[in-house]
């Protein structure tokens, strides 16, 4: 798997290597750009003819480099996302700050961080470092992710006022969002709540039933693993031991270092 078996350093290390190359060639591609402008231009004296085809090529050219940095800082998700390392996660997130210079990246790896600190189970940690992110309102992903993370550790913590509050204000979000496909993230996502409030009061006919609405576009491996342990938490008080088992072994296996693995080891010990 990727990045598995590599330290925080590494990781860090070998991704500034290559976001470095990746900016130099689009900075070679610049000064080749300027430098075919003004030959055209002074020497040549084309003028538009040769200002128009060069920004055009400009755009082919700098267009797929950006793409290769973009998906190179969305790639660093499969460490929580399929590996289930948060620990690692946490930690390259903190390495990589000021690393980039765009608001937006720097906003992304805040964000990022505190989703790897909740993942931890660091949950007042991870309330307390979204409380000063100014995440803008069209930003529509980033806004759901910390309204997503803030509710999951609210009800970790018991609070379910607050956690209430939080579902509230993502309902009255997502309503107002135009563009169809997030508009299926927010409802989605309102459902996930839906699933944690299932969860926390030990409402497990409801957990079981979104649970089988939601599992057809469980993807990720740290999806499918918090699922599983929560289910297994539905079987264990319904009676169904084997199923819990089998469940909470399956967190054991491929939940490297999320929270819940030593919760499912406690839980197994139980079984014994």
């Amino acid at each position: 798997m990727k990045y598995q078996g590599r330290t925080p350093e590494e990781i860090v290390r070998n991704y500034r290597r290559g976001l470095r190359i990746k900016q130099g060639l689009i900075l070679l591609i610049y000064a080749a750009y300027l430098v075919s402008i003004f030959r055209g231009i002074w020497s040549l004296g084309s003028g538009l003819a040769t200002v128009l085809p060069a920004i055009t090529l400009l755009v082919a050219l700098t267009l797929p480099l950006n793409v290769w940095i973009s998906w190179g800082f969305l790639s660093l998700n499969l460490i929580l996302n399929q590996n289930c390392d948060p620990a690692t996660y946490t930690a390259v997130c903190r390495l990589l700050r000021g690393t980039h210079r765009r608001r937006r990246n720097r906003l992304a790896t805040a964000i990022n961080e505190a989703v790897g600190a909740e993942w931890c189970g660091r949950f007042s940690e991870a309330l307390t470092m979204t409380d000063g992110l100014a995440v803008p309102e069209k930003d529509v992903s980033s806004q759901l992710l910390v309204r997503n993370l803030r509710f999951n550790c609210f009800v970790r913590l018991g609070d379910l006022d607050s956690a209430r509050r939080v579902q509230e204000d993502t309902a009255r979000y997502a309503g107002a969002i135009r563009r169809p496909a997030l508009q299926k993230r927010g409802a989605q996502l309102l459902k996930i709540m839906d699933v944690g409030f299932a969860f926390q009061t030990g409402d497990y006919e409801t957990l079981r039933r979104l649970e089988e609405e939601l599992s057809a576009g469980y993807t990720a491996n740290i999806q499918k693993v918090s699922s599983a342990f929560r289910l297994a938490r539905a079987d264990l008080a319904q009676g169904e031991r084997q199923n819990a088992r089998a469940r909470l072994e399956m967190v054991v296996e491929r939940g490297g270092t999320l929270y819940i693995v030593e919760e499912a080891r406690a839980l197994l010990a139980e079984l014994e």
